[in-house]
C-alpha cells in the first residue's frame, strides 16, 4: 500500500427543536422506533432526558447533532490502465472527496 491518506468527514444535522429530533425517533418506522416502543415508559422518558442533556439545545431551542466518519484511502499495485500511474483506475486523491456530506462519486 502506498499513498495512504486519511480524512474526517463531518456532517451536521440541524433540528428546529428537541421535539423535531426526538419525535421521529420514537414514532417513526425504523429499528430505533421499534426499540423505543418496546421500552417501559419510565425508561423511554429517561432515554429522552439523556438525549436532551447530550444534545444541548441552544438558547433558542435549536439542536445541532454532528456525525463524523473517518475515511482512509490507499493504493495497491503499480499499474493502472496499462500505464504506470501509482493509483487505481478512476480513483481520485482523498483531497478531492467532498467534506460537506454529499455523496462521493
Amino acid at each position: 500500500m502506498r499513498g495512504i491518506a486519511t480524512r474526517a468527514l463531518d456532517v451536521a444535522a440541524d433540528f428546529d427543536s428537541f421535539a423535531d429530533l426526538w419525535d421521529p425517533l420514537v414514532t417513526g418506522d425504523s429499528p430505533l422506533a421499534e426499540y423505543a416502543g418496546s421500552l417501559p415508559r419510565k425508561h423511554l422518558l429517561a432515554l429522552g432526558e439523556r438525549l436532551r442533556e447530550n444534545a444541548r439545545p441552544a438558547s433558542d431551542g435549536r439542536v445541532r447533532l454532528m456525525a463524523r466518519a473517518l475515511a482512509v484511502r490507499g493504493y495497491a499495485g503499480e499499474r493502472c490502465g496499462g500505464t504506470r500511474c501509482g493509483r487505481t483506475r478512476g480513483a481520485r486523491p482523498l483531497a478531492d472527496m467532498p467534506s460537506d456530506g454529499t455523496k462521493y462519486r
